[in-house]
C-alpha cells in the first residue's frame, strides 16, 4: 500500500507539472497575440517575440522585415504576409496567426 501511495504521488506531481507548463505555454502565446494589434509596426514583432520567448527563426529575427522574410506571402495578395506562433506543448493546436503588410500588423487571431 505504501508503494502505491508513492507511485500515485509521483504520477500526480508529474501530471500537475505538465498541466502547469502547458497552461504557461498557452498563456504566453495568448499574451504575445494580444500585443499584435492592427497598426503595430512590424519592426517591433521580433522584440515582442523575444520578450515572451515565443516563435522561431524569422519571427525572432529583427532583420526579417528588411529582408521580407517575416512569414509567407499570402497568395493572391500582392502585399500581405502571414506567420504563426504556436504553443510547442500543444503541438501547434494552440497558435496565434498574424497578417501584416511588411509595415504594420493587419490582424491577429488565436486559434485552438
Amino acid at each position: 500500500m505504501k508503494e502505491f501511495l508513492w507511485v500515485s504521488a509521483i504520477v500526480g506531481l508529474v501530471v500537475s507539472g505538465y498541466l502547469i507548463a502547458l497552461q504557461r505555454d498557452i498563456s504566453t502565446v495568448n499574451i504575445f497575440c494580444s500585443e499584435m494589434k492592427a497598426g503595430l509596426d512590424v519592426r517591433k514583432i521580433a522584440a515582442i517575440a523575444n520578450k515572451y520567448d515565443v516563435g522561431f527563426g524569422n519571427i525572432r529575427d529583427p532583420k526579417s522585415v528588411d529582408n521580407r522574410v517575416l512569414g509567407n506571402k499570402v497568395s493572391g495578395n500582392e502585399n500581405v504576409w502571414y506567420f504563426v506562433v504556436a504553443s510547442p506543448m500543444t503541438v501547434g493546436e494552440h497558435s496565434c496567426g498574424v497578417y501584416h503588410n511588411n509595415n504594420v500588423v493587419l490582424s491577429a487571431k488565436i486559434s485552438g
